[in-house]
């Protein structure tokens, strides 16, 4: 690191990669990104060398007519060839161009390195004005391509425990001095310049096991013991470790057995729980979220069945920091074959699948949705602002990981067994009870490739069945999706409960579902109107005759005229051809309140405005337009012109505009559409009408669905089977007309805002 940051401020260095085998699925733990990285690196580097690569990219016959895997295709039609079409020139001004690629051992398994180092020496083909650095530990793979290319490539390299052992105990010796000065300084008993050597020596010229250990002592005298009984400790050891595992081994022991033969049961499980977290899962944890996932110790508990090895693990003093281990060769050693005693197979763990953890982050899983933890809306479900705004929100890391990597985790030959055991019963609770709010949350309901034998499972079609459903939007799940599920499938059995009732109302009583509740002053006009409409004759001794019936005043105060239904779908507003309307609550069945408007001329049509679900906006027959509000004054805003056929009204999503446009056969709609701003002071506004105009003989009229306002209320928009336009609410100018044809051609008027902050129409 310290080399290539050097080279960096040298602007010499060129590209480098450093693999980390601790960091699975990040890219530095195999050779996928290599080339890709490398290729990335040495275009910032060098502007020739990147549009070389461009060329390469542009020509498709440069990677097919490559032979080799396809990571070496990669590395010659990336790397390689564009490079020697440089011919050594590079712009990166004085020095030598330098690729530095460290740790080529963590990259992956012994396969894998054998690979990587087939890449490695095809570097040898860059220009010579390149230098490459390679450090790693001589796995055989490395040794082993080293001595293959040796014939061919002159290769300086070199083995630093053979050559540097000297220079290894001084550093070991300097090593020492420097991590015991404090302990030395506080300490009654100095070690002698001899004590020191012989504790060098006892590293086995190892600088890893010296940092080791002088941790290890750090921590042993702040457990109480003295820096001379440390020293007798690792000078007289029986059976001293000759090498990095014998040493892992050595610290487990001391850590867990002291005394004793056989390490305490309940001691062993917590070792293999906790640092289980620390080993089987794609990210790194800190205490408190290893904690949390396992949920049955707390961070003092954690922290105290780590501190015993804290020569090899990192324990940093904040809980939400994460805990690693010192050094790559830790995992490795823990992962790998138990070596030892019987009694010492406790201290590994064998988990190439992450099966290990699965039941803890399942019970993570039920636990935090029962609790209610991961920040869902309660019910009901009707409030689509919550849901998007639990949707912006940021989980915590060990939250997101056991969403996100729940199903990896769960051993299918558990799950679906004949037998039963303790994670299918937690499994069953999972997928019968707690989907909805897993997907809800953003859960990821990806199956392994382990579980494609079971597809027949019922909880596989009910996870899958979920995962459609909540894949977009929850609120639109629970409001329009899993009312309509059919009631035979076995998404709709477990969760149809959970659906955002669909209700079918009647003002007749002859539906079996819910009723619009009524007051007693509309049931007995309606009581009126039944009785007075057997009196009335009909059209042609058979057709009912509605004009009649609408002109007799006893059948008009029973009618309901206009209806609307608040945002939130749980009020509902009816007016009568009384002038009456009477504003409901459908959920408690009850009417809230009742507003009187002329009873001469019926309402035509209601809009729920701003201000709450009792304000409403109305007009009758005569293009009076009045503002209700609950237990305050009506504010009459003016008359409008009125037509045969009843206008067509929208509202704006915050409530603060009412959109009006007539229907008149004679003239253009878009010529006469007013605006009711219904927010402050109320009034209306008529919109600018566009300076073209079409044909009378091309007009149509709007329908209902396509009025519409913008986010905010900031823009209007309406359209026919012709045309589209749209308007500024704030000034009332016409902003865009839209052709129909496709809506490939429009007009704009100028001086407006750009027309990016504009829905486009619908078709």
């Amino acid at each position: 690191m310290s080399v290539a940051s050097t080279l960096d401020k040298q602007h010499t260095l060129a590209a480098s990669f450093f693999w980390d085998k601790n960091q699975e699925g990040t890219g530095l733990d195999s050779i996928e990104r290599f080339p890709s990285t490398l290729a990335r690196q040495l275009a910032a580097f060098s502007t020739e060398y990147q549009n070389s690569l461009i060329r390469q990219l542009r020509d498709p016959a440069s990677f097919s007519s490559i032979d080799g895997s396809a990571t070496e295709k990669e590395m010659k039609a990336w790397i390689i060839n564009p490079m020697r079409e440089l011919g050594g020139v590079l712009s990166s001004g004085k020095g030598r161009p330098v690729i530095v690629l460290d740790g080529l051992d963590e990259c992956g398994n012994p396969e894998v390195l054998a690979s990587l180092m087939r890449l490695v020496l095809l570097l040898d083909e860059l220009p010579s004005t390149f230098s490459i650095l390679i450090s790693c530990r001589p796995e055989p793979q490395v040794i082993s391509a080293w001595t293959r290319a040796n014939p061919h490539l002159s290769i300086a390299h070199e083995d630093m425990d053979q050559i540097a052992k000297d220079e290894n105990f001084h550093t070991i010796r300097c090593m020492l001095e420097n991590g015991f000065q404090d302990c030395i300084t506080e300490s009654p008993w100095k070690p002698t310049k001899q004590d020191l050597n012989a504790f060098s020596s006892a590293c086995r010229g190892l600088p890893i096991i010296a940092s080791t250990r002088i941790r290890d002592v750090r921590y042993q005298i702040q457990c109480g013991s003295v820096l001379e009984s440390e020293f007798d400790y690792y000078l007289n050891l029986t059976d001293a470790p000759e090498d990095l595992n014998s040493e892992y081994l050595r610290i487990m022991r001391r850590a867990y057995l002291g005394q004793r033969t056989k390490v305490n049961p309940r001691l062993a499980e917590k070792y293999r729980e906790v640092v289980g977290m620390m080993i089987v899962p794609r990210r790194e944890f800190g205490v408190y979220e290893i904690s949390q996932l396992l949920g049955k110790y707390s961070e003092h508990e954690v922290r105290s069945i780590l501190k015993p090895i804290s020569s090899i693990v990192d324990l940093p003093s904040t809980d939400s920091i994460p805990v690693k281990f010192y050094h790559a060769t830790v995992k490795e050693f823990i992962t790998g074959i138990p070596i030892g005693n019987e009694e010492d197979e406790v201290f590994f763990i064998s988990d190439k699948k992450g099966y290990s953890i699965g039941l803890q982050l399942l019970r993570f899983v039920n636990g935090a949705i029962k609790r209610n933890e991961l920040g869902l809306p309660e019910l009901p479900w009707g409030d689509e602002k919550k849901w998007e705004s639990r949707g912006k929100t940021t989980k915590p890391k060990h939250v997101d990981y056991a969403l996100t990597e729940l199903f990896q985790h769960l051993d299918p030959s558990l799950l679906f067994s004949q037998e039963s055991n303790e994670l299918q019963r937690e499994f069953e609770q999972f997928w019968i009870q707690n989907l909805a709010s897993f997907f809800s949350a953003k859960g990821k309901g990806k199956f392994p490739p382990d579980w494609d034998q079971f597809e027949n499972h019922e909880s596989i079609s009910v996870i899958r069945g979920a995962q459609e459903l909540f894949s977009e939007s929850p609120w639109h799940a629970y409001r329009s999706v899993l009312p309509f599920t059919p009631t035979s499938s076995p998404m709709y059995k477990y969760y149809g409960h959970l659906s955002d009732p669909v209700r079918v109302f009647s003002v007749s009583g002859e539906f079996a579902g819910g009723l619009i509740p009524l007051s007693d002053d509309a049931h007995r006009a309606r009581g009126v109107m039944e009785a007075e409409l057997t009196k009335l004759s009909r059209k042609n001794g058979w057709e009912t005759n509605y004009e009649a019936e609408f002109r007799n005043k006893n059948v008009r105060n029973g009618i309901v005229t206009c209806a609307a239904l608040s945002r939130d779908g749980h009020r509902v507003a009816l007016g009568f051809g009384s002038g009456i309307i009477e504003v409901a609550d459908i959920d408690d069945q009850c009417t809230i309140c009742q507003f009187q408007s002329d009873s001469s001329y019926p309402p035509i049509w209601i809009e729920f405005i701003h201000g709450g679900n009792t304000h409403i906006a109305t007009e009758d027959t005569q293009g009076n337009t009045t503002i209700f509000r609950h237990e305050m004054p009506s504010v009459k805003l003016g008359t409008l012109p009125n037509s045969h056929y009843l206008p067509l009204t929208a509202v704006s999503d915050n409530g603060w505009f009412v959109v009006r446009v007539p229907r008149n056969s004679k003239d253009a709609w878009y010529e006469n559409i007013t605006l009711l701003c219904v927010s402050g002071n109320p009034s209306i506004q008529f919109l600018a009408p566009p300076s073209t105009a079409r044909s009378s003989e091309c007009l149509s009229l709007p329908l209902r669905q396509s009025l519409g306002f913008s986010p905010g209320g900031r823009y209007v928009c309406a359209y026919d089977a012709h045309d589209a336009f749209v308007w500024s609410t704030y000034s009332g100018e016409w902003i865009a007309r839209f052709c129909a044809q496709g809506f490939d051609k429009w007009i704009i008027n100028t001086g407006v805002p750009p027309l990016a902050h504009i829905p486009s129409p619908t078709p």
